[in-house]
């Protein structure tokens, strides 16, 4: 004998709106749009409640949204308590399993504890491979991005180009995630791609075509982004691999310097040789010995003088794509004491506070180069009126 529909639950209703309105004769697709609407829109109660009575919505995902879980909807919106509440759910599994159903259960017997299954959870990918923390990422939710890297998300996991989450945080200028994931950069995982080898840091992970976070910020032109990553250590002179299908005009063998010369992106390119001059050490030439110089060098070369793979190096794409502006500061023989990085309208976000208190060589390299550049001023204005007097007395001579 067929069992009755039963009707509605009235714990699906809150604040006066029926959640299982339009539920089949089985009760299961009004269900499942209760459970999707509560975690849209962030209602970890309702959240709470459903997977109460049924723990197998934690498995399920939203194949015409490209196989999205309640994990990534959460993530995507920043909502923090959904996403607390989704892992409290799963570290329950292990207390009661008569609440699974086969597949839980054979997930729950794999990975033999909650930690472990909660992993696979946050780690989910979507037809794209995308994970929760990317989309928590992309979007600059900061907290959310904390919770699911403490609940075991992957950092080195990459999407369907090899994008990681800090590459979602840097194509997005989300620079406080960015700060947050580099903290504490996570150990090498055999997840990322296989342009990864195990002794890449963390923070100049490639994607598939060899770009890095650093790359992607320079090319979607995020200063504070930019900012972020080379506060931290980015590679600077690390060049492309291959012709990205974010970015097909871009030739193979590109710096983030070489980008921002190719977009004519003058903040982000000063930051970058701004960075380089300040961490090169060698402030004052005049005071460090050739063979130190030489050393520097090699260690941490210009990236005014990096080559791609066309052999093309900032000052020549610079003058290629009519960049006029860049071409002072890109000119490999302009020594770098004399380039002057103040930026007369300040610098806002993370891109005014990302390299520091300047240390004490710099401030004597500035008051030097102040203090020549008035020289050089003074004797100009000498020279002109020498010659002045000059002409005024060759005219002199000339009307005797």
């Amino acid at each position: 004998m067929a069992q009755p529909v039963q009707a509605p639950s009235p714990e699906l209703t809150r604040e006066g709106k029926n959640y299982a309105d339009g539920c089949s004769c089985l009760g299961l697709i009004g269900f499942n749009k209760s459970f999707w609407a509560a975690v849209e829109e962030g209602d970890h109660e309702l959240v709470a409640t459903l997977l109460a009575e049924d723990l197998t919505l934690l498995k399920q995902t939203k194949p015409s949204e490209g196989r999205l879980s309640a994990w990534h909807l959460a993530a995507k919106s920043g909502h923090i308590n959904v996403l607390q509440t989704l892992k409290d759910a799963v570290l329950s599994c292990g207390e009661d399993s008569t609440k699974l159903d086969s597949s839980l259960r054979r997930m729950f017997a794999i990975t033999r504890s909650g930690e472990d299954l909660l992993h696979e959870f946050v780690n989910w990918t979507t037809f794209t491979n995308q994970t929760p923390l990317m989309l928590a990422c992309r979007n600059g939710h900061k907290e959310a991005a904390l919770l699911l890297l403490s609940s075991g998300a992957n950092p080195w996991m990459g999407d369907a180009e090899g994008l990681t989450a800090l590459h979602y945080a840097a194509r997005h200028n989300c620079w406080e995630v960015i700060r947050e994931l580099l903290q504490h950069p996570p150990p090498y995982s055999r997840v990322a791609t296989r342009l990864n080898r195990s002794t890449r840091k963390y923070i100049d992970v490639l994607d598939v075509y060899g770009y890095t976070p650093l790359h992607h910020a320079a090319a979607e032109r995020k200063l504070d982004a930019v900012a972020t990553l080379l506060a931290h250590g980015a590679d600077m002179i690390s060049r492309t691999w291959f012709q990205s299908g974010f970015y097909p005009q871009f030739p193979r063998g590109m710096t983030a310097l070489h980008i921002a010369a190719w977009r004519g992106d003058l903040p982000i390119a000063k930051h970058i040789v701004k960075t380089h001059f300040e961490s090169n050490g060698n402030l004052l030439p005049a005071q460090t010995s050739p063979t130190e110089q030489q050393q520097r060098a090699r260690e941490r070369p210009d990236p005014r003088r990096i080559l791609t793979q066309n052999s093309l190096i900032p000052y020549h794409i610079a003058g290629r794509m009519s960049r006029l502006e860049l071409l002072d500061l890109l000119d490999p023989a302009v020594p770098l004491m004399f380039l002057s990085f103040v930026d007369e309208e300040g610098e806002a976000g993370m891109a005014g506070m990302a390299v520091g208190v300047p240390r004490l060589a710099l401030i004597a390299s500035k008051v030097l180069h102040e203090e020549l550049v008035n020289q050089l001023a003074a004797a100009e204005q000498l020279l002109e009126e020498h010659a002045a007097k000059q002409q005024q007395l060759q005219q002199q001579q000339l009307a005797e």
